[in-house]
C-alpha cells in the first residue's frame, strides 16, 4: 500500500525533505504545499539589496521542479492540522496524510514594539529587498538637495542587520549615513570577541555607525525614540530584530513551548509521532539548535530518512548537528568565517560563502554538483 507523505512549507527544510525523501522512495505519494511557488534563499536576500545578484539566481521554481521528481505541488495557505484525523485543512482543500512534516518557518517577530512593524521595511522575501534597494535609490537621490547626508536606520546588531548594514554601505558610498542600533552590549552577540571587533572595524571603514546597549521603545514616522529617550532620525528603518515562529502552530493541536515552537523529540517527532517538524517553527527540548538554513537541510535529512525507515521497518536516526562554519558577509569582498574555534577573515569568507550559496541552489536544480566532494575545514 503506497503512504502519502504531506510536506507544508517548502523553505531550506521542506524542500529537501522532499527531494530526499523521493531519492530514498520512488513509489510514495509526496505532496507539498506552500502558498509561494518559487523557493527563494533567504541567505542570500542580502546582495539584492545592492544589485549584486539578481532575483533569478535565489529561486527556484517550485511547480518545474517538483513535476521533474514526480512530487505533487499545491500553491496553497495552510489553515489548520487535525492530528487525530491525520488531516491539513488549506485555503481551498483538505488533505490526508500518512505522514505529515511541519516545515512552515518563522515570522518577523517585532516583540510588541511600538509602531515598528507600521514604519520599517524587514527583510524576509523577495519583494522586500526590491522596496530596499528602491527606497535606498529614491532616498540617495532626494539627498543632493539636503545639506545633510541622509540617515538609514538598522534595528538589530545580529547577522541579518550586519550583513544588511553592510550591504546598504556599498550601496550608497556613502552618500548616507548607516546606523545600526543594537540592544545588546556588542553587535553579533554570541559570537567570540576577535569575530566581533572585525566586524566593527568592517563596518566603521564602511563609514557605519555602530550604538549597542541601546533599546528601542517605539518608533514613527522618520524617527526611532530609544527607552532613554534618544531619538534618531531617519529616511528609512530597517527591521533585523529577529523571528518567532509562524504563529500557525497555534492550529495544529501539537505541543508548543512558551514561543509557540512545536517540540520535538531526538528523531524530530512532534506530541504525535506520524508528523514531524523542522527549522524555525520547531524545537528540539533536549537538544536545541540554532535557527539557521544548515540547521533546518540537516533535520531535512534525518526527517526523510526516519519516514522511509517506518515505511520499510528499519531503525530511525536520532538527530545529531554536524558542525558547520558560520559565514558572514561584510559587503564587497569581505567577511568572517567562524569555525569551532578558529576565525578566517577577509576575501577568502567572503568566496566561500558566495561559491556555498550558488552549490546549494545549483544541486537542488539539477541534483548535481561538479564539486560537490569538496570539504571546507
Amino acid at each position: 500500500m503506497t503512504e502519502r507523505v504531506v510536506i507544508a512549507g517548502s523553505g531550506f527544510g521542506g524542500l529537501d525533505t522532499a527531494l530526499k525523501l523521493r531519492e530514498k522512495n520512488k513509489k510514495e505519494e509526496i505532496i507539498v504545499i506552500d502558498k509561494s511557488s518559487f523557493f527563494t534563499s533567504q541567505i542570500s536576500l542580502y546582495k539584492l539589496i545592492s544589485g549584486r545578484t539578481k532575483k533569478k539566481r535565489i529561486t527556484i521554481n517550485l511547480e518545474k521542479l517538483y513535476k521533474k521528481h514526480n512530487i505533487k505541488f499545491y500553491k496553497d495557505e495552510i489553515v489548520q492540522v487535525k492530528p487525530l484525523e491525520k488531516a491539513i485543512i488549506t485555503m481551498a482543500r483538505k488533505i490526508n496524510f500518512d505522514y505529515l512534516v511541519l516545515a512552515i518557518g518563522g515570522v518577523t517577530d517585532y516583540f510588541g514594539t511600538e509602531g515598528i512593524k507600521e514604519n520599517s521595511f524587514e527583510l524576509k522575501k523577495i519583494i522586500d529587498a526590491e522596496k530596499i534597494n528602491k527606497h535606498v535609490e529614491e532616498e540617495i537621490e532626494k539627498s543632493k538637495y539636503y545639506t545633510e547626508p541622509i540617515n538609514i536606520v538598522i534595528c538589530g546588531g545580529g547577522l541579518t542587520g550586519v550583513e544588511t548594514a553592510a550591504e546598504i554601505a556599498d550601496l550608497t558610498r556613502k552618500k548616507a549615513r548607516v546606523i545600526i542600533i543594537e540592544a545588546y552590549q556588542t553587535i553579533m552577540n554570541g559570537f567570540s570577541k576577535k569575530a566581533i571587533n572585525y566586524a566593527e572595524k568592517i563596518l566603521k571603514k564602511k563609514g557605519i555607525t555602530i550604538k549597542t546597549n541601546s533599546h528601542i521603545k517605539k518608533a514613527e514616522k522618520g524617527k526611532v525614540i530609544l527607552k532613554d529617550g534618544t531619538e534618531v532620525y531617519s529616511s528609512m528603518i530597517i527591521w533585523c530584530g529577529g523571528i518567532k515562529p509562524n504563529p500557525l502552530t497555534h492550529k495544529t493541536g501539537l505541543r508548543t513551548n512558551e514561543k509557540g515552537a512545536i517540540m520535538t523529540n531526538d528523531f524530530l517527532q512532534t506530541s504525535h509521532p506520524h508528523i514531524y517538524a523542522i527549522g524555525d517553527c520547531s524545537y528540539m527540548y533536549k537538544n536545541p539548535q540554532p535557527t539557521t538554513a544548515f540547521t533546518a537541510t540537516q533535520q531535512a535529512n534525518i526527517v526523510a530518512w526516519n519516514i522511509h525507515a517506518d515505511i520499510t521497518k528499519k531503525d530511525k536516526k536520532a538527530f545529531m548537528p554536524k558542525d558547520w562554519p558560520y559565514l558572514i558577509a561584510l559587503g564587497k569582498r569581505k567577511g568572517i568565517m567562524i569555525r569551532k574555534n578558529s576565525i578566517k577573515t577577509g576575501l577568502t569568507p567572503s568566496i566561500i560563502k558566495k561559491f556555498i550559496e550558488k552549490q546549494y541552489l545549483f544541486t537542488r536544480k539539477h541534483r548535481r554538483w561538479p564539486l560537490s566532494k569538496i570539504e571546507f575545514k
